[in-house]
């Protein structure tokens, strides 16, 4: 019996190995991507099948600053200073008012670039050229299963460092893709940006749901 423990062990220790140098490999490749408190992207979003040649290609832009985060999607745009959310829908000319729950925003702009931290486990580092860029992409898997993000994959730009796409495949097998385009970190963002002002818009609906 003691041998057969023995002989187990000693089979399963280079794979056992492997994982976890994998893993810390993964690691370095992810931990420029956190460094950054503000930064405003632009990006592309899909979602469907990641080798889908035809989806539906909406472009967008956030800004960033700690919590806080202004997101444009399309025609759409979402306020968040913290602690309320503000969106504005142009085609109705209203604007809904929230307060901030997480469970109801699993893909928060904030935490784009720390999103790898919140219960993920890398299982994959591979290389690819993404628009003739060269990255590095881990694969990480939800440690919770009844997680709503079952898996993630982030490619990292080689050169620069930055956060060239995720991926997120929810529970309903659907990836949603956020390719980016450009990216600044460390800008100065004021805290204005970061609150719904309605005298802006002429004739707005104010829709309060706190």
């Amino acid at each position: 019996m003691h041998r057969s423990l023995f002989l187990l062990v000693l089979l399963n220790t280079p794979l056992a190995y492997s994982l976890a140098q994998n893993a810390s490999q993964a690691y370095k490749v992810l931990a420029p991507i956190s460094q950054a408190d503000t930064f405003q992207a632009s990006f592309v979003y899909t979602n469907g099948d990641l080798h889908e040649e035809e989806q539906e290609a909406v472009p967008g832009k956030v800004l960033v600053k700690g919590n806080k985060y202004r997101l444009t999607l399309g025609e759409q745009l979402i306020i968040h200073d913290g602690e309320t959310v503000w969106t504005y829908l142009p085609e109705a000319n209203e604007v809904q008012i929230s307060n901030y729950d997480p469970e109801q925003e699993p893909l928060n702009p904030a935490q784009l670039l720390h999103i790898y931290q919140q219960g993920f486990l890398p299982i994959a580092l591979r290389a690819q050229t993404i628009n003739n860029h060269h990255c590095d992409v881990v694969d990480l898997i939800a440690a919770d299963q009844e997680s709503w993000i079952a898996k993630i994959s982030l490619a990292v730009e080689r050169k620069t460092k930055h956060l060239k796409r995720l991926a997120a495949l929810d529970s309903n097998q659907t990836w949603h893709t956020f390719s980016i385009t450009k990216f600044e970190p460390d800008v100065e963002l004021d805290d204005t940006c970061f609150v719904f002002n309605p005298a802006c818009y002429d004739a707005i609906e104010i829709i309060d749901l706190r």
